[in-house]
């Protein structure tokens, strides 16, 4: 997000800070409310609380609060922040108090606006340089991927014009990703609500659209993106390669 390759093309702009500050930890934890494949996500005035499994014994965690960015935390943060979540349904306080202070990072949420130019020449970006994403959709790494994939396939196909190449590679992803940036910041701005009308209307917006027919759009416009890559074509013993065993 900081690159000097995208400060090179694009000049010295900050980030966009959210206004919300995420909390993030790792509790070694067996728990009989925490099976495996769990995801978690508790809304409050303000704040959230998600967790999820990531492997045996071991939960990921995330508390998210409004504030102004630039704080750090005292002595004690584990303390502050089982006090933010009291009274929260269980297992919230169990994670936290699995969770050393050691364990736990801090960190102001920014993002940027997408960008209308990726590249110059035979220069681009990809990832958190050309489309950071917040937390909020969980798209980041994914995405960062996916352009890896699109990029080698738009320089295979344009070999003769690199340059050619790069900027159809931007084209593409840019018309992917824009939509998943503003997505992401609209949902971490519903997430953020403190207002009790503004609230209720949350909370009546997610029962009627979380999460089958969320889902169903994500599969409908987003999951079946990546479907390119199971075609036959796309497999290696279509591209003349023998596979034995």
């Amino acid at each position: 997000m900081h690159g000097a390759v995208r400060t090179g093309l694009l000049g010295e702009i900050p980030p966009r800070y959210t206004g919300y500050i995420a909390w993030r930890g790792k509790a070694a934890l067996d728990h009989e409310l925490i099976p495996p494949g769990t995801f978690n996500a508790l809304f409050g005035p303000g704040t959230r609380f998600t967790y999820y499994d990531v492997a045996p014994g071991t939960v990921h965690w995330m508390s998210v609060a409004n504030g102004p960015a630039g704080g750090r935390d005292e002595p004690g943060v584990g303390a502050m922040l089982a006090e933010r979540h009291r009274g929260w349904t269980s297992p919230v306080q169990d994670i936290l108090a699995a969770t050393p202070d050691s364990g736990i990072i801090r960190g102001d949420v920014v993002d940027r606006k997408p960008d209308r130019r990726w590249g110059a020449g035979r220069v681009t970006l990809l990832g958190d340089a050309a489309h950071p994403i917040t937390f909020n959709i969980g798209q980041g790494a994914c995405q960062a991927l996916e352009d890896a994939l699109v990029l080698a396939e738009h320089l295979e196909r344009g070999r003769r014009d690199p340059v050619a190449a790069l900027r159809a590679y931007e084209a593409e992803r840019r018309a992917r990703t824009a939509p998943m940036q503003r997505i992401a910041w609209w949902i971490g701005r519903m997430g953020a609500v403190e207002n009790r009308l503004a609230i209720a209307g949350r909370e009546a917006f997610m029962r009627a659209f979380w999460p089958e027919r969320a889902f169903r759009a994500a599969e409908k416009d987003q999951i079946s993106y990546a479907r390119r890559w199971l075609a036959p074509e796309a497999r290696p013993a279509a591209a003349g390669l023998e596979i034995s065993g």
